[in-house]
C-alpha cells in the first residue's frame, strides 16, 4: 500500500499541477477585452480613413472613451547613416520631427532640425530647407476607444482618431496580452 502511495501521489500531483498551468495558460490567452455596446468586429473593420465620425458612430454605436486631447500634425524626418546604406532610425537618439498649429506653422522641433528650422515657420519653409518628410502624423482632434482592457489576459485594443472636420485619420487594431 506505501509503495502504491509512493507511486500514485506524485503522479497524481503532477497531474493536478499540469491541469492548473493549462487552465492558467488558456485563461491568460483567452479574451479579457470590454467592448462599447453595439460594437462588432466586422464593422470595425469597415472603417477606414476618410470615413465622418458619424458613419462611425451609426455602424459601431458609441465609444466606450472619448479622448479630445488635440495633437497637432507632426512630420518625421530621418537621418542618413553614412556607411549603413538606405536611411535608418536610430531608435535611441533623439527623432527629427516638427510639430505644426492648426494653421501649418512650426510650433515646435526636435532633434538636429533645431539646428535651421525655427517656431513659426511655415510647411513650405521646412519643405524647402529639409525635403518631404519620410512619415507624417495627422493633426487628431479626438480618440474613439471602442475597446479597454479587462482582466489579465488578451486585449484587442480598437481605436479611431479623427481630425477637426469629424473625419477618420487613422483605424488602430492591434493585439497585447497584458
Amino acid at each position: 500500500m506505501k509503495r502504491l502511495i509512493r507511486i500514485v501521489l506524485p503522479v497524481g500531483l503532477l497531474a493536478l499541477f499540469s491541469l492548473a498551468a493549462v487552465g492558467g495558460v488558456m485563461w491568460c490567452r483567452s479574451d479579457q477585452t470590454v467592448y462599447a455596446n453595439g460594437f462588432s468586429e466586422s464593422k470595425f473593420r469597415t472603417i477606414h480613413t476618410g470615413v465622418s465620425e458619424q458613419e462611425v458612430r451609426r455602424l459601431l454605436g458609441a465609444p466606450l472613451l472619448v479622448d479630445d486631447l488635440v495633437r497637432n500634425e507632426m512630420w518625421l524626418f530621418r537621418e542618413l547613416e553614412l556607411g549603413k546604406g538606405p536611411a535608418t532610425f536610430d531608435l535611441l537618439a533623439e527623432a527629427n520631427a516638427v510639430c505644426f498649429d492648426a494653421n501649418g506653422n512650426v510650433l515646435s522641433v526636435y532633434g538636429d532640425l533645431r539646428d535651421h528650422i525655427t517656431p513659426g515657420m511655415t510647411r513650405d519653409d521646412v519643405i524647402r530647407l529639409d525635403g518631404r518628410p519620410d512619415r507624417t502624423v495627422p493633426r487628431i482632434s479626438k480618440t474613439l476607444h471602442y475597446t479597454k482592457p479587462g482582466a489579465y489576459g488578451l486585449y484587442r485594443a480598437r481605436i479611431l482618431d479623427v481630425d477637426e472636420q469629424g473625419t477618420v485619420v487613422r483605424v488602430t487594431a492591434y493585439e497585447t496580452y497584458d
